[in-house]
């Protein structure tokens, strides 16, 4: 059969072929989704000019409607696989109309299946004719290593042929049995979604966190009243009516855990900038909740026995994190896992998972210093041996649980630095991993049936908004000019000519956007393929300040407000949040923000950066005036505002206690440089307070009626304020048919 004509597409070290739907990078197989690859083939074969979004939606997706959203995710994937091959960015942004392919593609035509296939069996062929027609012995290597291996015409065997056949078929069988191994391995990974059933439990859009009983038959809610925080208990069979088990209050529930017979619910409950979390026991029918007198931070997780749980606590004034276990009356009982910083385990909504047969935990475990990069670990809670489970790592692990008979666990985890949480399935003792979802929407709150068929978890789908008012005469009216799909990223900003500059990934990741204060006149700042946020404008609005990972981990960069020379001000990792000063000499950011948070300085040329702060501090502004220097602090009472001279060592001259209204600790110096503003909810509503220096009462700013307020920035001369709203729907998926 005559084989079908096809091309070839070579750019820079990728090879793509149609036919088979193979990308090559450096002659390796490059694995992408289907919609992926025929998105990049479509970009390809249009390579240097412009693909409009209508035209992808139409060859991509024909006759299917999808969100805009999943076009950005594989634009995404596809810019981070072309990363790996080119220094710059492989796709182009084209805003509001579509995309283009910048690299230069060479085509050329080809046969590509049966071509190959042919070539081999003619090398083959030929290599036995010169065999048979060499009577020298002389010839190419590829003869004489033909020769050497398999006379044409001679049927003398030696001993040593019989040896190394041997050799060959020992290695062939134990390659067999390897292979058959890993196909094992994957068994259970390729079970949990071959047959799963995923089914939306609840629809009010305010679910904050769940748990299902081991028994399969409850699952118990925290419920979102407005601000205030309930808990909540419902039959899987019914799904009608729920018992409100603790009434509504201002705390924030860190993770429900149920006792191993479902007769108990334990929850860690935190009341906002003002106290440690605390854990309690309440039966599962309702009744009095009892306190259990520990310090921590994340949920737990219950040994077999149901005596004893382990739970994760860090502690900065000794430098160390730990995974403790205790007895249900709170003694510790042990630690079976320590990490000196700037090493640390996932906290809170992550959290350690007790295998079904008691011998280890599992858990998430990260370094500040290592690129910001999470991995799985598990610990023999005798030994206190700790291994890792596999290889991979991830930018953030969540709660992990063990599946009920122990091949393995499933967590949600950010593959990519602020990309949605999705669901993951690694395999023990393997470490075979496999993404259980993949969707734009963001898992949470992870619990599993003590069979392991069925799944609870938080799906929470996201979108935010930037709006304008004018701070002077209605601050409160406002005119939407940006919207999108998904978790936004707080910094708003202005330059001296009154653009915005905000940070979105309708590109496909994080960038730095400016636009007109109208919303008009958008255009994209930052063009590569990391991520780049929180960008802060000089004064004479020359400069952009902003945090990027482009060196592998974040740190803070320079750049004109155009785009071009990019220099990079900072070196370690997790260094977030520039601000600049009034005098635009100098650069303030946080350092280590997961970790142990310190405020530090880097003149805005470049040069030495230097250490501002020794206790738990960030987000620093610096005032109007540019002679103080405000952030927030974490004491051990609370959180709050604290002010302090900019150009000398000093403690703070004076601290504003956070109200446990105050969720995002966001904050701005008032323009006129005698307050400070803040973003507290009550009522279900956002709204920005003034807290005067003066020592005076704090009053509301705006009247928003309804809304979550994420960020905020006012305009040069103070007469135009630019707010980013948040909104997002939290509800219960039980996926079951797991295994």
């Amino acid at each position: 059969m005559k084989p079908a004509e096809t091309q070839r597409y070579r750019f820079g070290r990728f090879e793509m072929d149609a036919s088979e739907r193979l990308l090559l990078l450096d002659g390796q197989p490059v694995p992408l989704e289907p919609k992926a690859f025929d998105l990049l083939l479509l970009l390809v074969r249009r390579g240097g000019h412009l693909v409009g979004k209508d035209e992808i939606m139409r060859v991509v997706w024909p006759d299917t409607f999808v969100e805009e959203g999943n076009l950005t995710r594989n634009i995404s994937l596809l810019r981070r696989v072309l990363s790996e091959g080119f220094e710059e960015r492989g796709i182009e942004t084209i805003p509001k109309h579509g995309y283009r392919f910048l690299p230069e593609v060479a085509v050329s035509p080809g046969t590509e299946t049966e071509l190959v296939a042919e070539r081999h069996t003619v090398t083959r062929i030929v290599a036995e004719e010169e065999i048979e027609d060499d009577a020298s012995g002389q010839g190419p290597d590829l003869v004489t290593s033909a020769r050497a291996i398999k006379p044409v015409k001679r049927f003398r065997v030696s001993t040593s042929a019989f040896v190394v056949a041997g050799i060959v078929l020992l290695v062939v069988i134990a390659a067999l049995i390897s292979l058959r191994r890993y196909l094992n391995s994957r068994t259970s990974s390729q079970q949990m979604t071959q047959a799963m059933n995923v089914k939306r439990f609840t629809a009010s859009g305010n679910i904050l966190n769940a748990a299902v009983s081991p028994d399969g038959k409850s699952i118990a809610t925290v419920v979102d009243e407005n601000g205030l925080q309930s808990l909540w208990m419902r039959e899987v069979a019914a799904n009608t009516s729920a018992v409100k088990l603790v009434p509504a209050a201002l705390v924030e529930y860190w993770g429900l855990t149920f006792s191993n017979d479902s007769n108990f619910i334990y929850y860690v409950t935190w009341v906002r900038n003002q106290s440690n979390a605390e854990l309690y026991e309440l039966p599962a029918l309702g009744g009095t909740a009892r306190r259990i007198p520990i310090t921590l931070d994340s949920p737990i997780t219950f040994a077999p026995s149901g005596d004893r749980f382990a739970y994760v606590l860090s502690q900065s004034s000794k430098g160390e994190a730990y995974i403790k276990v205790a007895d249900l009356s709170g003694n510790v009982l042990d630690i079976v896992a320590r990490r000196p910083q700037p090493q640390f385990f996932a906290l809170y909504p992550g959290g350690p998972a007790w295998s079904p047969d008691g011998k280890l935990l599992a858990y998430g475990c990260g370094s500040s210093a290592a690129r910001e990069q999470m991995y799985l670990f598990v610990v023999d809670v005798q030994s206190k041996q700790e291994q890792k489970l596999t290889s991979q790592s991830w930018k953030d692990i969540g709660r992990v649980t063990w599946v009920g008979d122990g091949t393995g666990v499933v967590f949600s985890a950010r593959d990519e630095k602020d990309a949605a949480r999705q669901l993951w399935f690694v395999s023990y003792p393997n470490g075979e991993s496999h993404k259980l979802t993949n969707d734009l929407d963001d898992y949470t709150s992870i619990s599993v049936t003590a069979d392991a068929k069925n799944l609870a978890a938080i799906q929470t789908h996201e979108k935010i908004s930037i709006s304008v008012a004018n701070a002077q005469s209605d601050p409160s009216s406002t005119t939407e000019i940006f919207s999108e799909v998904g978790a936004g990223r707080e910094r708003l900003t202005w330059t001296p000519d009154d653009r915005i500059m905000f940070c979105s990934r309708v590109s496909g990741n994080w960038d730095i956007w400016s636009m007109n204060r109208d919303g008009s006149g958008a255009k994209q700042i930052t063009l590569d393929p990391h991520n780049d946020l929180f960008p802060a404008v000089s004064p004479d609005g020359k400069s952009i300040f902003f945090a990027s990972d482009r060196a592998g981990v974040f740190n803070i960069w320079r750049m004109n407000v155009d785009g071009n020379e990019v220099i990079q001000l900072t070196q370690g990792g997790m260094q977030v949040l520039p601000e600049v000063t009034a005098d635009g000499q100098t650069v303030l950011y946080t350092e280590n923000i997961l970790v142990e948070p310190r405020v530090w300085t880097v003149p805005t040329v470049g040069g030495q950066a230097h250490q501002l702060t020794t206790s738990l501090t960030s987000r620093p502004i610096g005032s109007p005036d540019g002679k103080q220097i405000a952030y927030v602090y974490l004491d051990e009472k609370s959180w709050g505002i604290a002010i302090r001279p900019l150009d000398e060592p000093a403690e703070p001259i004076r601290k504003y206690p956070f109200p446990a209204t105050v969720s995002s600790r966001v904050f701005r110096w008032s323009p006129d440089g005698k307050g400070l503003v803040y973003i507290a909810t009550e009522n279900g509503a956002s709204n920005l307070w003034l807290q005067p220096l003066d020592g005076s009462a704090r009053r509301e700013l705006t009247n928003f009626k309804s809304g979550e307020l994420m960020s905020f920035a006012w305009s040069s001369n103070g007469q135009w304020c630019a707010y980013m709203h948040h909104s997002a729907t939290h509800d219960v998926v039980l996926m079951k048919d797991l295994k």
